[in-house]
């Protein structure tokens, strides 16, 4: 038995069910030699039977609990942190006043030696937690096929129970008739009991083997959420393996060239001061002037409205339109397919009732 087959629940005999199973599962020698022993080792009790398969069950439980996502909140808070004071890392900020004109040299260098020191501190900080959490992740992804293989094994461990509970229920089916028909022709009280006794016994096997079943699917479940946790854990991988080639780098040549730009910039500016100031003020005062007399000039001349922002404002307005029709669309559509989903669920309800009150 080679590899996970989806088991169908049947309304037919224990017979026929048994033969459906049969024929969706490919038994080895040493597989089918196990049906046979579980099945001969069935004991039509109430303890045994709800015994049957619980170790099975018992590792899929522990399987499903080593299952988990992983947070990176930490470390997207570090980059988006980090973020904040590399955008701050602006060796052309202004000084304000004149006197901050002439101790800009000296200030601005030294800000920017200071805050390249903490920055390079903050990105090999940052390079060190995502490359602790890209093997993290890698060592989740080998126990992750460890669990898929694991899963494995108790889904086909689960089916052999299940063939081997149905090959019992057969035989059990076979000795209530004998008994029962035992028990009409002598009316001996103890073979009526006999016959309530086992009657009693088939029904609680055969919830039994429905559990099994029930956690059968589950394993078969499991197997694809385990693919897509590790699927999402190697994106990770990827994305953080790219992080720390590409990105973290460019980071650090970039700060390493705004300060060997700062570097020169002061060179010259420690050659004019004074005169850059001077010239400083002229060059601002003529642009303030200019751009204040500008700026009146259009303020005067410009409409309360401007047309574009009126284009604008009808385009946002139909589009949002638009937008309601679809959803609405998408609100009935959705509701149809729901209606017709609730009345498969009705009939699927319905007939499993009419199963169980014909087993009653």
């Amino acid at each position: 038995m080679s590899e996970m087959l989806e088991f169908q629940e049947s309304s037919e005999t224990p017979e026929s069910n048994l033969h459906a199973i049969e024929k969706s599962v490919a038994l080895t020698p040493a597989e089918q030699s196990l049906v046979e022993q579980r099945a001969a080792s069935i004991v039509l009790n109430s303890n045994e039977i709800q015994a049957y398969g619980a170790s099975a069950q018992g590792k899929i439980s522990a399987s499903l609990g080593r299952a988990r996502g992983k947070d990176l909140g930490e470390v997207g808070t570090l980059i988006s942190n980090l973020m904040i004071d590399l955008k701050g890392f602006n060796p052309n900020e202004q000084p304000r006043g004149i006197a901050g004109l002439i101790r800009k040299g000296v200030i601005s260098l030294a800000k920017l030696q200071a805050k390249y020191a903490t920055l390079e501190s903050s990105v090999d900080k940052v390079a060190e937690q995502l490359k602790g959490h890209s093997r993290q992740l890698q060592a989740d992804n080998n126990v992750l096929d460890t669990m898929y293989d694991n899963n494995l094994d108790y889904y086909q461990d689960l089916t052999l129970y299940i063939l081997a509970g149905k090959q019992r229920l057969t035989q059990a089916d076979a000795e209530l008739k004998a008994l029962q028909a035992k028990a009409e022709t002598t009316g001996n009280e103890a073979d009526i009991e006999a016959a309530q006794r086992l009657s009693e016994a088939i029904n609680l096997l055969d919830k039994r083997l429905y559990d099994l079943q029930l956690t059968r699917v589950v394993s078969m479940q499991t197997a694809p959420q385990l693919r897509l946790i590790k699927a999402g854990n190697a994106a990770m991988v990827a994305k953080i393996e790219s992080t720390v080639t590409n990105t973290i780098p460019l980071w650090k040549q970039g700060m390493q060239i705004a300060l060997c730009l700062a570097n020169q910039a002061e060179a010259i500016r420690a050659q004019a001061a004074v005169d850059e100031t001077t010239n400083e003020l002229l060059r601002r005062n003529s642009e303030n002037l200019k751009t204040g007399t500008i700026a009146v000039a259009k303020a005067s001349e410009r409409g309360v409205v401007d047309i574009e922002t009126l284009e604008r404002t009808q385009q946002n307005i139909l589009s949002t339109l638009d937008e309601v029709l679809a959803i609405q669309a998408d609100g009935r559509q959705k509701r149809l397919e729901g209606e017709a989903k609730l009345q498969v669920l009705e009939e699927e309800m319905k007939r499993k009732v009419l199963e169980v009150s014909g087993r009653a």
